[in-house]
């Protein structure tokens, strides 16, 4: 008998995606994104790259780099985070700087996963105001807005209120959403062990200690903020 070997050829996977490729959005209305996370729909998009998971394309223009699609653990109300990582021209004190750096901010979710607050975001990205934001969260129809304490401290009061006034403005009607804001800070720093400048607004609903570690466990996991892209 004459044994026959036949290589079957894998599939290619899907391309990696850039965000610095595109200036739109591209996403499925919001009654299908609604239904896909709340009648247990999967979204078929595998992602390249990340060892832990397979992060979901929630955006052409925020690059999720590792994604929690449901609770982990027991924090809030169903508790879970995202990841996202785009190329900024800013620094955290909303200078210019010559040469894009890499900031990664992290999305905390609750139970509901709702992903109208993708649309929030993108719009703070495309007019320059996503800069200082560390963390980011949508609560029973609010947005919190965890910022870098070193913008809060870098210019005057009239600056910091300026930026709010914007980021209000453009959170405030999104695809006839209307948003209230809070705006928090986070240090990454710590006195003496105990936190430092850092108000992180309820942004998730449980106590303020537990939240505290939450978040600095999330910062030391993946270095939130802007730095330098690796050449």
């Amino acid at each position: 008998m004459i044994s026959v070997s036949v290589l079957i050829p894998k599939l290619p996977r899907e391309p990696c995606f850039l965000a610095s490729h595109y200036l739109h959005t591209i996403r499925e209305p919001r009654s299908d994104r609604k239904s896909m996370r709340t009648t247990g729909g999967t979204r078929a998009y595998p992602r390249k790259g990340n060892k832990m998971t397979n992060t979901s394309v929630y955006s052409t223009i925020l690059h999720c780099v590792y994604d929690e699609p449901e609770e982990r653990g027991h924090l809030g109300r169903g508790t879970h985070y995202s990841v996202f990582r785009v190329p900024e021209w800013f620094d955290v004190t909303g200078k210019p700087v010559k040469k894009a750096l890499q900031h990664d901010f992290a999305v905390l979710w609750d139970e509901d996963h709702d992903e109208r607050i993708i649309p929030v975001i993108e719009r703070l990205y495309v007019n320059g105001l996503l800069f200082p934001v560390q963390f980011i969260g949508e609560r029973k129809g609010g947005i919190t807005a965890i910022l870098a304490s070193k913008f809060w401290f870098s210019g005057s009061g009239s600056d910091l209120k300026t930026y709010q006034a914007k980021f209000e403005k453009l959170a405030g009607d999104i695809e006839d959403d209307w948003w209230n804001t809070a705006f928090g800070m986070f240090d990454k720093s710590l006195v003496h062990g105990v936190p430092h400048q850092t108000d992180l607004m309820g942004i998730v609903n449980d106590r303020a200690e537990k939240v505290d570690t939450y978040v600095r466990n999330i910062d030391n996991l993946w270095s939130i903020g802007s730095k330098p892209f690796a050449d």
